[in-house]
């Protein structure tokens, strides 16, 4: 597993991880990732200017999406609002 940096965002609340783009991740930055997520359920990655295909791989790393029906869905990835 890679070792992600990262700091505390407030004293008992959030980790910003620090130096990662989410456009290429790999399968040990994902896992360094959900280590810091399971650790710390509020993570904050700043400046991620991800396409929605993506946006969409990233998430579904996690588990299966959710479509919320009769909502501003982007016509090509339901899945993004």
């Amino acid at each position: 597993m890679k070792k992600l940096e990262s700091r505390k965002l407030r004293e008992h609340i959030g980790l910003e991880v620090l130096s990662v783009d989410l456009e290429d991740v790999d399968d040990e930055t994902h896992e360094g990732i959900l280590q810091l997520w399971q650790k710390e359920p509020l993570l904050l990655l700043r400046r991620q200017f991800l396409a929605e295909s993506s946006l969409v791989a990233f998430s579904r790393r996690f588990g299966e999406l959710l479509v919320v029906p009769h909502y501003m869905n982007a016509p090509l990835h339901p899945e993004v609002m």
